[in-house]
């Protein structure tokens, strides 16, 4: 089996890195279920790796995802990043393991005000 290098996002943690096997069930213990992937729209080659069901059972609202400004998706629960090749899996690089551990290295709380989804950060 090969190793993975993933960045960690917990809700009310700083992102870390871990290395974990890069097999399916190991990518399911992390968000804790069933994996989705979603795209990053900054043109870098990576991918969240999800558990889209977090937003329907109850797990707490971790991270907004945002592209032009705009909040477009939100996730709950613990998900990860790693680097993508269009079929795989790959390691995160040094420079976005760095640039994503600082992006996301605060506190979210997502509003709804008036249908309009918005996120402070602390």
């Amino acid at each position: 089996m090969s190793k993975l290098n993933i960045l960690v996002i917990e809700p009310d943690n700083k992102p870390y890195l871990k290395t974990i096997e890069n097999e399916l069930t190991e990518f399911q213990k992390i968000v804790g279920g069933n994996i989705e992937v979603a795209y990053d729209y900054e043109g870098r080659n990576i991918v969240y790796v999800i558990n889209d069901e977090n937003k329907i059972n109850g797990s707490e609202f971790n991270k907004a995802l945002i592209h032009n400004h705009k909040i477009f998706d939100y996730i709950c629960g613990t998900f990860f990043i790693c680097g993508d090749t269009g079929e795989n899996f790959k390691d995160i690089s040094k420079s976005d393991a760095e640039y994503y551990s600082k992006r996301y290295s605060q506190k979210e709380i997502l509003v709804n005000c008036n249908g309009k989804l918005g996120v402070f950060r602390y």
